[in-house]
């Protein structure tokens, strides 16, 4: 995955809700909250719900980006909802926020607790948790293609030349901070074949799994990446 997909907090996106959100946003907030539709674990579903009772695309993909990365901090820090949305609120200063959406969320903020805490948010924030719980990420590669020159004994003539691979990892560790690292692993002709045939392979087995999970749970068995998790 490119980014861990339930997003970070972000300031544009909590400054577009204050931004947009109208006078009746605790009326649609409580319709959504009372709605009887069953909770479905993937977030673009969570998006399309939060699009009917609040009736605006743009606010309804940040307000699911925003209450999923609280709800999934509560779950990572083992912090209640309350305290974590708190603690965001008194910190929106330094996000980037201007001063009418800070008093907007000091004003809603037992509302935003609430569709925080909502059993539509939680489930999507516990799926994209476990699906990325894992010591490091994978974020991107590149395979680097090189040409290295051999000279000869004199170092004054090139004799020859070598066509060397790498591939450069980019992940995201638990273990060693928040900041994206990076791993380099030289690679030759039958390493790159080993690769594309374990990559086949796993596509394969991905796709039967699938279809084994789907038979049984519908739209709620996915493969990680294969859900647009709605907040794009």
């Amino acid at each position: 995955m490119s980014e861990p997909k339930y997003g970070l907090l972000s300031g544009d996106a909590l400054q577009l809700i204050a931004d947009r959100a109208v006078d009746s946003f605790e009326v649609e907030a409580q319709a959504f909250l009372s709605s009887r539709d069953k909770p479905s674990i993937r977030s673009g579903s969570l998006v399309n719900k939060l699009q009917k009772f609040f009736k605006d695309d743009d606010l309804a993909k940040a307000l699911a980006s925003q209450l999923v990365a609280l709800a999934v901090m509560s779950r990572i820090e083992r912090r209640s909802v309350e305290v974590v949305c708190a603690d965001i609120i008194s910190s929106l200063k330094y996000n980037s926020v201007d001063e009418k959406a800070q008093a907007w969320f000091e004003q809603k903020a037992s509302v935003f607790t609430s569709l925080t805490s909502s059993d539509d948010v939680k489930l999507v924030a516990k799926t994209l948790h476990l699906g990325t719980d894992f010591p490091k990420l994978f974020t991107n590669a590149f395979i680097l293609t090189d040409i290295r020159p051999i000279f000869d004994k004199t170092r004054e003539a090139i004799a020859g030349g070598i066509v060397t691979q790498s591939i450069k990892i980019h992940y995201l560790s638990s273990e060693e901070g928040s900041d994206s690292h990076e791993i380099t692993l030289s690679l030759d002709d039958d390493d790159i074949e080993k690769l594309l045939k374990e990559l086949q392979k796993a596509k394969k087995k991905s796709k039967v799994a699938a279809k084994f999970v789907k038979s049984s749970l519908g739209e709620n068995g996915f493969v990680l990446g294969e859900d647009s998790y709605g907040f794009s």
